[in-house]
């Protein structure tokens, strides 16, 4: 691992919110493709996820779906529970960005695939921030599985999805969330 690597993981310690954020944003950006160095961060961004700092809880889940890409050594099966619960993080925010980042996990790892789908689904109707954000979950819900099922069609069963939609969300939500569907 290059040392500016290790500079940019260090940074994402920091209490500057622009050197933290500067930080993610390029490694986000080298994780978009695989990378060799993966073990030598893995078990840093394993524990953020455990962190009571949500920023920090927060990079643990960008970079852990970013590196999953890179896992041959299959690790992401250890904390794929752990990683599954924060959608209903104490955070709107943290549970939010899991959901939204829950499809790179699924499209890197083909075994986690049906688990993730149907925690995802599972979400849509018991995620405990549904009483106060319903539509911004249930979008992220839906945009999840659908980026799931474009790049590995009928990976995911969107039937089930649309019966939830159906029966569980008021008109402007069924339109907004059909769109996404494609419907």
């Amino acid at each position: 691992m290059s040392e500016n690597i290790k500079i940019l993981v260090d940074e994402l310690g920091s209490k500057d919110n622009k050197i933290r954020k500067n930080a993610l944003d390029t490694l986000l950006g080298i994780t978009n493709e695989k990378v060799k160095w993966i073990y030598e961060v893995w078990d840093i961004f394993v524990e953020k996820l455990d962190s009571s700092n949500s920023y920090q809880r927060s990079i643990g889940i960008f970079m852990l779906s970013n590196l999953v890409k890179s896992d041959y050594e299959n690790r992401f099966f250890d904390v794929i529970n752990k990683y599954l619960e924060l959608m209903e993080d104490e955070r709107f925010i943290t549970a939010r960005q899991t959901i939204q980042s829950s499809w790179k996990v699924a499209i890197a790892k083909k075994t986690l695939r049906n688990k993730i789908a149907n925690y995802l689904l599972k979400m849509f109707l018991d995620n405990k921030h549904l009483s106060s954000h319903a539509n911004l979950i249930r979008k992220d819900i839906t945009q999840s599985l659908v980026n799931i099922n474009n790049l590995y069609k009928n990976a995911v069963d969107l039937g089930e999805l649309e019966l939830k939609i159906e029966m569980y969300c008021d008109k402007n939500e069924k339109k907004k969330l059909y769109v996404l569907l494609g419907k």
